[in-house]
């Protein structure tokens, strides 16, 4: 092993381009940076000198034949993913220097864990590889790590001990048998995509604690029929129901000031005869394979269309919206390709950014009422041909001196005056 094949920046180990399947460090390397060891799958051990303060995310990343590492008295911290998937490794001391372990730092390190199935380093799970369908997570475990039970082919049902306060992202994604998480109260942060792709789950006691339910939180969670959030919840991310088919329950408390885009696109046991997903006035999604039409006419009594509402409803050529909607979320009606008619009742008052990107319809009826439209609404896109090629599509139906006609105007888009 040569010196040469480290390449060192500042004491920071950037690559190692030998062969060696045993590895010593140089002396003076005080980092080592992500992805330093670029398959180099082969490695069975690593020395790491003293001095070294930090091991980046993922620098160890699937080293599945790694047996052997030690862990300096001067590192300090440890990334996301930095030993994830080192299968073979069987030991790994941890010493008080560490001051922070990343998310994952251990996922999928099956020889570290205990008799039942789970790799714990001070109050984190990091990873569960036993064999039971009913697991408790221990008593005294803090935090659940990004990954921890993803992919687990047996896991049925999961109940969150006491001591659990955070549950990071993907820390249950496509556990495909995986029907029953039962969580305590004491849960107050979920990560993003924590059950995506949950294709059996069925049932879900939520923390009466959570502010925010993250994006991809239930994504495809194909069988889950209910769901109560709590007063607590402020926020739901996007896509966060998305493709829940058989969703037949779910509250929005008045506590949620935030919905996401296409947050619960694909729910179609939530939707009306006509397709919309409408919960306390709000339209937050149409299900065209409930019902494809060609014409849509928003019923009076909604107030606002949400993000995405209508995203890549390939059906659908004209709109019309009443009054009675004061807003139209960003990218409502995103990917309607085949859209050529928007009707605009007054009494709408904003329309988000991007409403129409990749669709551009050719007329779009904009009353008086409207005050404020956001940027691109067209989509970058179509900026983009105007600019380059003069090309205009869509035109732009308004009162004379109306908000509608200076946008157009400052926009370089084509207008009618009514």
């Amino acid at each position: 092993m040569l010196n040469s094949d480290f390449v060192i920046e500042n004491g920071r180990l950037k690559k190692y381009n030998g062969t060696d399947i045993n590895i010593v460090i140089p002396e003076g390397v005080t980092e080592i940076g992500s992805l330093a060891f670029p398959n180099k799958k082969e490695i069975v051990s690593l020395t790491l000198p003293e001095g070294i303060t930090a091991i980046d995310d993922f620098v160890i990343l699937g080293f599945s034949k790694l047996k052997t590492i030690n862990i300096p008295k001067t590192v300090k911290s440890i990334g996301a993913g930095a030993f994830e998937g080192c299968r073979s490794l069987k030991n790994i001391e941890i010493p008080n220097s560490v001051l922070k372990i990343g998310t994952g730092a251990f996922a999928k390190c099956h020889k570290l864990a205990d008799k039942d199935g789970f790799v714990i380093f001070r109050n984190v799970l990091y990873d569960y590889c036993g064999k039971e369908t009913s697991v408790k997570v221990p008593e005294g475990v803090i935090e659940i790590s990004m990954d921890a039970f993803s992919g687990s082919r047996k896991l049925e049902e999961v109940i969150l001990s006491d001591s659990v306060e955070t549950i990071n992202g993907g820390a249950f994604e496509k556990c495909k048998k995986l029907k029953t998480v039962i969580m305590t109260d004491n849960v107050k942060q979920l990560g993003g995509s924590v059950f995506e792709g949950c294709v059996s789950l069925e049932k879900v006691k939520l923390s009466a604690n959570l502010e925010i339910i993250p994006s991809n939180t239930f994504n495809f969670c194909v069988q889950l029929k209910k769901i109560e959030l709590s007063n607590s919840v402020t926020a739901i991310g996007d896509y966060a129901f998305f493709a829940c088919f058989n969703l037949q329950t779910i509250n929005i408390p008045d506590s949620v000031k935030f919905v996401g885009d296409s947050a619960f696109r694909s729910c179609d046991a939530l939707s009306d005869a006509d397709g919309f997903v409408i919960i306390d006035n709000v339209l937050y999604a149409y299900c065209q394979y409930v019902r494809e039409r060609k014409e849509i006419v928003i019923p009076d009594g909604v107030v606002a269309i949400a993000a995405g509402a209508f995203c890549c409803s390939l059906k659908i050529e004209t709109v019309t919206i009443p009054g009675s909607v004061k807003s139209i979320g960003d990218g409502a009606f995103g990917m309607c390709d085949r859209l050529k008619t928007v009707y605009i009742s007054e009494g709408v008052d904003h329309i988000g950014k991007e409403v129409f990107h990749n669709c551009s319809p050719k007329e779009l009826h904009i009353p008086q009422s409207v005050k404020r439209i956001g940027e691109y609404l067209f989509g970058k896109t179509y900026y983009t041909l105007i600019e380059k090629y003069r090309y205009y599509a869509c035109v732009i139906h308004s009162p004379a001196n109306s908000y509608a006609i200076e946008y157009a105007k400052e926009n370089k888009i084509r207008f009618i005056e009514e």
